[in-house]
């Protein structure tokens, strides 16, 4: 008897990863285009610092300013972490699937037919499992600062 798997839209990882998929895509085309058609376009500085050190100024009197806002969060981040731990293939299917077809497993088999329905969906459980199994948790121990895991070394070893 074949186990019947977790849907995909019910697991964390894809609630994580359309986030860090939202993230990327804003980076991708500079701006947020929402489902009604508007856009926000997040801009560019007005002077580059070539552009301010070929006029004379070293922009020493300038306050730093950021002209877009900071599109990771905690969650895009880790599952950033997540898939810079992935094979080339399941980064394939992640930049497919969360970053252009914005969460629709679909879109990636249809994009490319020369990945299988079935292989898709495999390659995305792996990569929820790699993503759900890097959810945050501290790698330290809050009162030794070991590693989790890590062994006390024997005295013979000092």
């Amino acid at each position: 008897m074949t186990q019947r798997r977790v849907r995909l839209e019910t697991r964390l990882g894809h609630y994580l990863a359309r986030q860090w998929g939202d993230v990327e895509r804003r980076i991708a085309i500079g701006g947020k285009v929402y489902p009604d058609g508007g856009i926000v376009v997040d801009g560019w500085p007005s002077h580059s610092p070539s552009a301010q050190w070929k006029e004379g100024d070293a922009g020493s009197h300038r306050k730093p300013t950021q002209v877009f806002h900071e599109v990771h969060n905690a969650d895009s981040i880790r599952v950033a972490q997540a898939v810079a731990e992935m094979s080339e293939l399941q980064r394939l299917v992640m930049r497919l699937v969360y970053v252009e077809g914005m969460g629709h497993a679909k879109a990636a088999w249809i994009a490319n037919p020369g990945i299988g329905r079935d292989a898709i969906y495999r390659l995305l459980h792996e990569c929820m499992g790699l993503i759900e199994a890097n959810d945050g948790q501290e790698k330290y121990e809050k009162s030794s600062g070991k590693l989790q895991g890590e062994m006390a070394p024997s005295p013979s070893s000092c």
